[in-house]
Parts: structure tokens; sequence; C-alpha cells
């Protein structure tokens, strides 16, 4: 499933706002999508892998769905 580096986790990014940006709890505060349930700005909150819908709308993504790339090891 994987095209590059970080593929499948680009693919639940994606899911993740799209789901935000059609929910009742979205709030926009100076410019900013924000959760109105947490308090979380959306871009940086669907982007984090561990990160969750407070409302469950969607979850963590499986450590099995994407790869990390050390930076380090190169």
């Amino acid at each position: 499933m994987q095209d590059s580096p970080g593929g499948e986790l680009k693919t639940y990014i994606k899911i993740r706002r799209e789901i935000c940006e059609s929910c009742e709890q979205k709030k926009v505060m100076v410019g900013v999508n924000t959760c109105g349930k947490c308090g979380c700005a959306l871009w940086p909150k669907t982007i984090a892998p561990v990160s969750k819908c407070p409302i469950d709308k969607w979850g963590p993504v499986p450590m099995s769905e994407y790869s990390v790339v050390n930076k380090f090891d190169h």
C-alpha cells in the first residue's frame, strides 16, 4: 500500500481532515479551524499519529500503518 515513506500516514491525515471539516464541532477562532470539543487546532491535531478525536470520529494511527524514517541513521 505504501507509495512513499509515510504514504499511509498521509492517507490518514486526509481522511481525518475531511471528517473534521464536516464536523458539527468545528469552530473558527482567529482564522484557525479548531475543535469545539477539545479546543485543539485541527491542522496539527490531524497530523499527529497518536492523536484522536474527542468524540471518537477517528483514532490514533496503528503503528503498523506508517513508517518512521530516522534522519540520524543516514
